[in-house]
């Protein structure tokens, strides 16, 4: 009876000791893995607010900023809508004119572009009053194609004497024609052009009837 409990307090010991190995051994890894996690963590949460104050050096106060106007947001959403559509009625509930407009590619987008949608609006004053200028960034679901394709615009937006925002394509004076060509050749918008692009080089890779869409028609995805 003696050696059979001594064999059980044996193997009892021996348990115990491999639980306080096992234990020994993880809880530093534990430790760690949470510290190097919480170190990304706090990097990458810290690297943001650089960049953005880096970019505000850059850019200064005249640049685009996310769109806080609920009636120029509606204004540029409608607009896609109706570019579209085939009566001309409709778009020009949204602008003064048609201007120069390439009807061409309106043309194009009438007969292949089955909606627009996620419309971001990005906005600053214009150098007139009661002006502003907007970019907005989007997709295009063309028929026939899954994946969608980003779609770029600029537009000059003002107010009418009811104060309704509307998009400006008549001739406005030099002082603000130069001034609009200015802000929108600028960095900002260059740089959400060359996003697009990359949004679609690599949508083409993965989507091949994307790609031959592309391909066939490339006049009408330059950005």
């Amino acid at each position: 009876m003696e050696k059979i409990r001594g064999k059980r307090i044996t193997s009892y010991c021996i348990f115990v000791f491999m639980i306080l190995l096992i234990v020994v051994v993880l809880i530093p890894q534990n430790a760690f893995l949470s510290n190097q996690k919480a170190k990304d963590t706090i990097r990458l949460m810290q690297r943001r607010p650089k960049q953005e104050e880096k970019q505000k050096e850059e850019t200064g106060s005249n640049s685009f900023a996310e769109c806080r106007i609920f009636g120029i947001k509606k204004l540029i959403n409608d607009y896609y809508d109706a570019y579209i559509m085939p009566d001309d009625k409709m778009i020009l509930k949204y602008m003064d004119t048609f201007g120069d407009m390439d009807q061409g590619v309106r043309k194009f987008s009438q007969e292949n572009v089955e909606q627009y949608m996620d419309i971001s609006c990005y906005s600053m004053e214009g150098s007139v009053e009661g002006s502003y200028l907007v970019i907005s960034y989007g997709y295009a679901k063309y028929y026939g194609i899954n994946t969608t394709v980003p779609v770029v615009g600029t537009f000059f937006v003002r107010t009418n004497s009811s104060g309704s925002y509307y998009i400006c394509n008549s001739v406005v004076s030099n002082e603000s024609s130069a001034y609009n060509e200015i802000m929108f050749e600028g960095k900002q918008v260059q740089e959400m052009k060359e996003v697009a692009q990359y949004e679609l080089d690599t949508a083409c890779e993965v989507d091949l009837i994307l790609k031959q869409f592309v391909e066939n028609n490339p006049e009408y995805f330059k950005y």
